[in-house]
């Protein structure tokens, strides 16, 4: 798709997904903490539609509780805890409620929950019916395996299996093995009917082939899959899709599945397409930065019925007496919208829109031809984030720091220790300004926080602001500002931008506009708060003062070359076949002419070291030579005594 259409089309999915909480508000019975099913005057305790609301909010990628919930996350998590697990004329603990609702308890709780009776007596019947289950597959008594009920006891047995890892579930024993060969089983049984129902539609015997179970069965797959940590696989997955999609009908939906049970006075039960689809668009999720494309590859295909979809969604949509939602097809007509089905469509919608993000953001990557990076593994430390030599910086206000540190602390740490849903997140730093005099290392610092986090860098230079020319340059950062914008986990870097940002006082006409132009885009970008920003200049002197006011950037980072310690370490790495003797002489000749050598850029003093090795070899030279050495070097190098002098005033700020 051309970036434009996709642009009109996430314009369309936002319009239904921004109406989110408001819409599903509408259910919400405050005096209960509970979801109605037709509304706040719904009686009873409807507690997979309550479950189904909640999960619509969760379930998405860097999900939260919407505020109307949050302020009562107790109160309905006891809620869920006291009332039976249950629906309609069903036992408790049956197959369709238990996984459900043990799913949102798991999401919602954050202590050992899976102790209490209720949890624990869920997770004893759920895995009851996969021991019980030759195949692995679960289904009600008188009915065919259910892709639906196994995928949800996979996904809630797994959420127990994970609440165990992490020391929430103190009472299990035999249980923990036992359900990890139970969703072994369950994977397996998947498997062959995912490939069971392609060989259906390919066999044209529509009497057999059940789409929604082709769904379900490719989702339980790659659950697993992803569980275990193993890539997707994609031939099932690819082919899965199309038989799918092939199978989709003219208004979006597919044709009514097998029934999952039936209710004594409802009638049948069926899944509902929505349902289905919210899990199917997970395919290929990976939370690993060198995955993050794969949903786009599998799902791009199959835009076409996606948007058929969003259509039904766009035209059945139901107003009725302040509520406002969808009512599902598999039930009769009526004016009511259903909760449970509105959370559904709300839930498919969102998973549209992170699609369609992903969709715009590896186009816009693939435009500026974006650098990639693995997140590194291990344990990072203010010292250990990068092999990059330390500075020393001033911070304004007082006392000193390193650079390494400041940058861990303050951009680094924060967004390390969670996604973008941290709801600390107005405490990450979002926007850094590095300065300092040329051969600092503005550009490689820039690639080691993107590489850092496992985020892709964008590099925007001058030639982009001026690819139509001056006079249409304003324009041209309107346009790349607006692209830029869209990127989600992206490191920007933005170099040699003081010829945008000037002094306004000491400029033309044209140049101050430019500088009041770039100011609000560069405010705007960082109020967004979804990509770093990053802008590097050897001029600081020359921007607007606007610019480094509170609010406008997080970080204002001071870039020296290399500390003298830190070189001192670099040189006895580089002698490290030298006698000690040899190499105290040469640190101590180093350091009684600190301020000289502080100017040496990382690259200079490299090359430095390269010329002495060749000369001296491991004999060295005595302190009078060395020194001698270094100062006929200090006449050729790139800071001289007064720009070291000039930038010796600034300091780095933290806002």
């Amino acid at each position: 798709m051309e970036i434009e259409q996709v642009q009109r089309t996430r314009a369309r999915i936002a319009r239904i997904a921004e109406r989110h909480e408001q819409a599903l508000q509408g259910f919400w019975i405050e005096e209960r903490a509970t979801f109605g099913q037709y509304g706040p005057n719904d009686p009873g305790d409807h507690v997979t539609t309550t479950c189904t609301c909640v999960l619509s909010f969760l379930d998405v990628r860097a999900g939260t509780l919407p505020l109307f919930l949050k302020k009562r996350k107790t109160d309905l998590l006891n809620r869920l805890l006291s009332v039976p697990w249950k629906s309609e004329t069903l036992p408790e603990n049956n197959p369709y409620t238990a996984p459900l609702v043990l799913t949102t308890v798991l999401k919602l709780a954050d202590h050992s929950v899976l102790d209490e009776s209720r949890p624990r007596e869920a997770v004893q019947s759920l895995l009851a019916n996969l021991q019980d289950s030759e195949s692995g597959a679960i289904s009600m008594p008188g009915y065919p395996p259910s892709g639906f009920l196994t995928y949800w006891t996979v996904r809630a047995l797994g959420d127990a299996v994970k609440h165990y890892s992490q020391g929430l579930w103190q009472a299990a024993g035999d249980e923990v093995n036992a359900t990890e060969k139970g969703i072994d089983l369950a994977a397996r049984w998947a498997e062959e009917e995912a490939y069971r129902h392609i060989a259906y539609y390919h066999a044209n015997d529509l009497d057999r082939y059940d789409a929604l179970q082709l769904g379900y069965a490719l989702s339980i797959v790659d659950l697993v899959r992803a569980r275990d940590g193993s890539d997707p696989d994609r031939v099932l997955i690819t082919k899965g899709l199309e038989v799918l999609f092939g199978s989709q009908l003219a208004n979006g939906l597919w044709p009514k599945a097998v029934p999952l049970f039936h209710y004594l006075d409802a009638g049948s039960v069926y899944p509902f397409a929505f349902e289905t689809l919210t899990c199917v668009m997970r395919l290929g999720l990976r939370e690993t930065a060198e995955q993050s494309s794969l949903p786009v590859e599998l799902f791009e295909p199959h835009v076409p019925g996606l948007l058929r979809t969003l259509i039904w969604a766009e035209t059945h949509e139901i107003t009725h007496g302040g509520l406002r939602g969808w009512r599902s097809n598999n039930v009769l007509p009526g004016p009511l919208p259903q909760a449970w089905a509105t959370a559904m469509v709300l839930s498919f919608v969102r998973g549209l829109e992170v699609l369609f993000q992903r969709i715009a953001q590896e186009g816009l990557l693939e435009e500026f031809g974006a650098t990639r990076f693995q997140q590194r593994s291990g344990v990072k430390t203010p010292a250990t984030w990068t092999a990059l030599a330390d500075a020393v910086t001033p911070i304004v206000g007082g006392g000193t720091t390193t650079v390494k540190k400041l940058l861990f602390d303050h951009l680094l740490l924060p967004h390390l220790a969670n996604t973008t849903a941290d709801p600390k997140q107005e405490k990450k730093a979002w926007s850094v300004i590095l300065f300092g005099p040329p051969g600092t290392g503005k550009t490689k610092i820039a690639e080691e926080i993107a590489g850092s986090l496992g985020w892709p860098l964008v590099t925007i230079d001058t030639s982009d602001f001026l690819a139509q020319g001056v006079d249409k340059m304003a324009h041209q950062a309107r346009l790349l500002f607006r692209k830029l914008e869209q990127l989600r986990e992206v490191v920007v870097f933005i170099d040699e931008v003081e010829e945008f940002v000037r002094v306004r006082t000491d400029c033309d006409r044209q140049s101050r506009l430019t500088t009041t132009g770039m100011l609000t885009l560069l405010q705007r970008f960082r109020s967004n708060k979804r990509a770093i920003l990053i802008l590097a200049t050897n001029h600081f002197e020359a921007f607007d003062p606007a610019i480094t006011r509170p609010g406008r950037f997080d970080l204002m980072v001071l870039l020296k070359p290399p500390s003298i310690d830190a070189k001192c370490d670099i040189w006895r790495q580089r002698r490290s076949k030298c006698s000690a003797k040899v190499v105290d002489t040469e640190i101590r000749a180093i350091k009684s002419i600190g301020t000289l050598v502080e100017r040496f850029t990382f690259d200079e003093w490299t090359a430095f070291m390269d010329r002495y090795q060749d000369q001296w070899g491991e004999k060295g030279a005595n302190t009078k030579e060395l020194t001698k050495v270094l100062q006929e070097t200090a006449g050729g190098l790139t800071i001289d005594k007064d720009e070291w002098r000039r930038w010796a005033r600034h300091k780095s700020a933290v806002r």
